[in-house]
């Protein structure tokens, strides 16, 4: 695995995206103790709204299955950061040679996914909030 020359505003937002999904705080993710708890979270949230995507919770969680299983370099069923990150190469590749689009495509890509994140609007998602009411 070659060390990746990361942008610092890009590798801050894969810091940060870790930290969303590291729900147990032990600087590992896991489907059993993360990615289950971030997707129920997140599940609960869209409560009593119009869902973005039908069965939400079990695209959330076959998504971050498939997303523990890619990401996980040594095999022991847990993602650290630099798996994290190094798991983004392609993308911190596009975005260092191309930034411009690679911000752009991010912004497209990504986009909708945030947004079923960030539903109280305030540009900032977390699992760690309350279960916002219905608006």
């Amino acid at each position: 695995m070659h060390p990746l020359v990361i942008h610092p505003e890009l590798l801050s937002r894969y810091q940060q995206l870790f930290r969303f999904y590291d729900v147990q705080g032990d600087g590992k993710l896991s489907l059993e103790r993360d990615h289950l708890q971030a997707a129920e979270a997140l599940a609960a949230r869209w409560q009593g709204r119009s869902v973005p995507f039908p069965n939400l919770l079990e695209l959330l969680i076959d998504t971050y299955r498939h997303e523990t299983e890619r990401r996980d370099l040594d095999g022991n069923g847990e993602v650290d950061l630099q798996e994290f990150v190094q798991s983004h190469a392609g993308v911190i590749q596009a975005f260092e040679g191309m930034r411009d689009k690679a911000e752009a495509f991010m912004a497209r890509a990504a986009g909708g996914f945030f947004d079923v994140l960030d539903l109280d609007k305030i540009g900032r998602a977390s699992c760690r909030e309350r279960v916002s009411s219905p608006v």
